[in-house]
C-alpha cells in the first residue's frame, strides 16, 4: 500500500484528499493490483485519468451520490 501511496503523491495533480480516497479503493476487493498496473503502464497520467479509471474498472463501495456525469449510466 506504501508503494501505491508513494506512486499516487507523484501523480500530476495530486492532492491529499485524492491520495487517500484511492487508496481506500484499493484497499477494497483487491484493487490494489489493477490501480498499480494501470498507473505502471500509462504515461503522463493525472488525477482525473486514475479517478475515471477506478469508477470504470474497480469494484468498491460508496455513499456518495454525486458521482461524475461521465460516469453515470445513461440507460433510462
Amino acid at each position: 500500500m506504501e508503494e501505491l501511496e508513494n506512486m499516487l503523491q507523484n501523480i500530476k495533480g495530486s492532492y491529499k484528499d485524492f491520495v487517500k480516497g484511492v487508496l481506500d479503493i484499493a484497499k477494497e476487493n483487491n484493487n490494489l493490483d489493477k490501480i498499480k498496473d494501470y498507473i505502471n503502464n500509462n504515461d503522463d497520467i493525472t488525477d482525473e485519468d486514475i479517478l475515471k479509471y477506478t469508477y470504470e474498472n474497480c469494484d468498491y463501495t460508496t455513499n456518495n451520490d454525486d458521482i461524475p456525469e461521465w460516469a453515470q449510466d445513461d440507460e433510462d
